[in-house]
């Protein structure tokens, strides 16, 4: 025994014996040398402690812990398999209904395009309502069509210049307002790792967002940069506009969702869902920081290849 061998005491954690009803009984043991006047020890007093218990609990709970995963797994698969069906039919569903509503739009233009005689004032009124109800359903079939797109894609990565499509989309948006003046700066080599088409359309719509959201802010500044978070690089795009309260930091993220600040902007609500789909096709997270009044960051990964 090791222990008559060391002089010293020797534990065995967990020691199972099966007893003659074939139950096994669990215990820890301790094995104590006895000395003996100065001579090696030969005897030893072992100490059993039934732990039986323990072990049966763990065992359960080991198992219910199994059973919880395997259930979890079975549940994640499943909806997973929903939304695969579902992505496609909602595609299929957007792309159908624009014919329809492609004909009503041709035919209130025609009616409108008419001569005033053959129009009372009201019914020219009507005609115009419907117009504009109709061309706003076609916008949210557009960014529908776009949500359900974005999802089914799979990207295509390259190294991408960040620096420069940031700048790209800031003078689009700088020439479809010139008279606006917003302060702007983007970071000099911004570099990553993605596709482009679905990274141009992240940063257009973030950057969209800044532009949109300091149309009120006397002096708008718009930033897009980077900084260490975990040890990787995380880009952001910074505004000085109305911002958010952080209770509403996930929501915000939800297709159609707007929050009650937003009401005076024009948007769909679409915009940032669009994103972290994007950012989670290419294996990132997107999140935001923001208070009320002191404007909003929005920040982005792209994993490496």
């Amino acid at each position: 025994m090791r222990a008559l061998e060391t002089g010293l005491p020797q534990r065995v954690p967990i020691l199972g014996v099966r007893g003659p009803d074939g139950v096994v009984a669990w215990s820890h043991v301790v094995a104590v040398p006895l000395p003996s006047r100065g001579r090696a020890a030969r005897r030893v007093v072992t100490v059993w402690t039934d732990i039986t218990p323990i072990v049966q609990r763990e065992t359960a709970l080991d198992r219910s812990n199994a059973d919880l995963e395997r259930r979890v797994v079975g549940r994640t698969a499943t909806l997973e398999a929903m939304a695969a069906e579902l992505e496609p039919f909602s595609y299929s569903v957007s792309h159908d209904l624009r014919s329809p509503l492609k004909t009503i739009c041709l035919l209130v233009d025609s009616l409108l395009a008419g001569s005033d005689e053959d129009q009372s004032v009201p019914a020219r009124e009507t005609l115009e309502r419907i117009q504009v109800a109709a061309k706003r359903m076609d916008g949210l079939i557009e960014v529908l069509l776009e949500l359900a797109t974005t999802a089914r894609l799979e990207p295509q990565r390259a190294q991408l210049d960040l620096t420069a499509i940031a700048h790209d989309e800031l003078e689009r948006f700088a020439l479809s307002e010139p008279a606006r003046r917003v302060q702007t700066k983007v970071r000099d080599g911004l570099v990553a790792y993605g596709d482009e088409r679905l990274v141009r359309t992240v940063l257009h719509n973030l950057i969209g967002n800044a532009w949109k959201f300091t149309a009120c802010t006397p002096q708008p500044k718009i930033e897009v940069g980077a900084q260490l978070v975990a040890r990787s690089d995380a880009f952001f795009v910074r505004d000085n506009g109305p911002g958010f309260a952080m209770d509403h930091a996930d929501e915000i993220f939800l297709p159609f969702h707007r929050l009650p600040q937003s009401e005076p902007f024009e948007g769909s609500g679409v915009g940032l869902a669009i994103v972290q789909r994007i950012v989670g096709r290419h294996g990132g997270r997107v999140w935001a920081k923001s208070a009320e009044g002191v404007g909003a960051t929005f920040f982005f990964t792209l994993p490496d290849l």
